[in-house]
């Protein structure tokens, strides 16, 4: 008959520290990443206006606090729709101003929009969360290569 001789307690240890390595590494990990997204958006992120198509919370167990997210759509032109234009527009006053202000509305007509995205933006807390309603406009910063990142401005 063999005997089986009990383990090591400090193989036991050994185990929960390479656990509890692995996790802060995976945290590390987001935390970094996380980072990376904000630097990127801060270098090359595009600024437009996007439109609140639907707003939700999740809220994963009884007892968890729940999660809130917007879904926006937005076209990737990167150009805040109207705003520019409106501010440095005044009034024209002879014919040739106002043949010049349509002629450059046409223009802005005839321009590409880009093409047209649908991203989840998480929000932080339910005060935020509730200043939104469906068909309101944001603005927003993402990123032209990947329009997954994305943030509220």
């Amino acid at each position: 008959m063999t005997t089986n001789k009990p383990i090591p307690v400090k193989y036991f240890y050994y185990g929960m520290l390479a656990c509890a390595l692995f996790v802060g590494g995976i945290i590390f990990y987001f935390l970094q990443k996380e980072a990376n997204e904000e630097q990127l958006l801060n270098e090359k992120g595009i600024t437009t206006e996007a439109m609140i198509t639907n707003l939700y919370s999740n809220k994963p167990r009884k007892r968890a606090k729940p999660s809130y997210y917007m879904d926006v759509a937005f076209f990737t032109d990167g150009k805040p729709i109207a705003e520019k234009e409106e501010a440095t527009m005044k009034e024209p006053k002879t014919g040739d101003e106002i043949i010049a202000a349509m002629a450059k509305q046409t223009q802005s007509l005839t321009q590409p929009l880009g093409e047209y995205e649908t991203q989840t933006i998480p929000i932080v807390s339910y005060e935020i969360f509730k200043q939104y309603q469906i068909n309101d406009k944001v603005k927003v910063i993402f990123l032209k290569e990947n329009p997954a990142i994305i943030r509220l401005k």
